[in-house]
């Protein structure tokens, strides 16, 4: 989740600019120090999700599928996953493997 919140913040400061060569470089700069500071073991957002019930934090990271399985059209998929994958856990996948299969357009 620190790294999704680093990701989007470092897309918010990176295209503050005015297009300028100078301007460009100055953003590209904060937004490196932005995830630094996002990431970085004193990290704020860290310390904040520390905190929080792993129920919760799981439930933020996780994707609203009803609305997810009404606009997939019924056609072949196929997904590559790892269990070994700190960011989209194997069980996720599993569960919405599970869900994709028992659609009524399946």
């Amino acid at each position: 989740m620190v790294k999704s919140v680093a990701a989007v913040v470092s897309l918010a400061v990176s295209t503050g600019h005015d297009g300028s060569p100078e301007k460009k470089k100055e953003a590209e700069t904060a937004s490196k120090r932005a995830v630094s500071a996002i990431i970085g073991g004193n990290s704020l957002v860290k310390a904040y999700l520390r905190d929080k019930p792993e129920k919760m934090l799981t439930k933020l990271a996780s994707s609203d599928t009803v609305v997810v399985h009404a606009l997939e059209p019924p056609v072949p998929m196929q997904f590559i996953y790892s269990k070994d994958d700190n960011i989209i856990l194997a069980q996720g996948v599993e569960r919405y493997l599970q869900e994709v299969n028992e659609r009524p357009s399946r």
